[in-house]
């Protein structure tokens, strides 16, 4: 979650008219918001497991899906003046903040920030009202997040032979399966799913809605194999990734 959190973050600073991009630890709440304006504060406001199968290479043992809200707080100086007879000048300084916003969305709307999680998807966007010249607001997304644990074992090096080893392609740990597209049989798809990793109807739609997304790691090559072709039978496309 570490990770996901700082690709948010960075990829927020690249932003557009963004002049200020952190983890929202509640710097606007201040007298004096420690922030440069206009600024995007980054959090996880709400997080929904459920669980994705079991993988006993790994650490833990239970795989989950995560469900969460992420939200971008964009905030800004009111400096300026939005009616009618103003200058338009001050018209569209008054408003820039919706510059940001728009920027914002191009940026993340459909964005995947990294290779276990799906992409970002634009939920909502919420003023809050302030009585101190700064203008607010809470723009939500939904992302999917693949927690698939950890590679129980490390892969050792025979120490009479380093040179050698050294000198040889790394071999593949174990193999991970990736849907890239369900193609035109959801249903089919939905069922291969639940069949090979034992995941309800809920989950099995949520990996197939937001592919690409792993359906499984840690897999000897000859169940990596399988599971391809069982998706491959119901219509869907399949990579199968060697894991280091």
């Amino acid at each position: 979650m570490k990770a996901l959190v700082q690709a948010i973050v960075n990829h927020a600073a690249q932003t557009e008219g963004v002049r200020y991009s952190a983890t929202d630890w509640g710097q606007l709440d201040l007298d004096r918001p420690a922030v440069k304006f206009p600024a995007v504060l980054t959090d996880i406001t709400r997080i929904e497991a459920s669980h994705a199968g079991i993988n006993p290479r790994n650490l833990p043992r239970n795989t989950r899906i995560l469900q969460l809200e992420v939200q971008l707080t964009v905030a800004d100086y009111f400096l300026g003046n939005t009616t009618a007879t103003a200058p338009q000048q001050q018209q569209e300084h008054a408003l820039q903040i919706w510059d940001v916003i728009g920027a914002l969305h191009r940026q993340f709307h459909g964005w995947q920030p990294l290779d276990n999680t799906g992409k970002m998807t634009h939920v909502s966007t919420v003023p809050h009202r302030r009585t101190d010249g700064i203008v607010e607001y809470a723009v939500t997304y939904n992302l999917t997040y693949y927690d698939l644990g950890k590679r129980k074992w490390p892969v050792k090096k025979d120490q009479n032979n380093v040179e050698q080893n050294d000198q040889k392609e790394p071999q593949s740990t174990g193999y991970t399966v990736k849907l890239i597209d369900a193609g035109p049989k959801k249903i089919d798809v939905i069922k291969a799913i639940r069949n090979l990793i034992g995941v309800g109807l809920k989950e099995a739609k949520h990996l197939m809605d937001n592919a690409p997304s792993i359906i499984a790691t840690g897999l000897d090559p000859d169940t990596a194999e399988q599971y391809k072709q069982t998706l491959e039978n119901a219509g869907a496309s399949v990579e199968i990734i060697p894991e280091n």
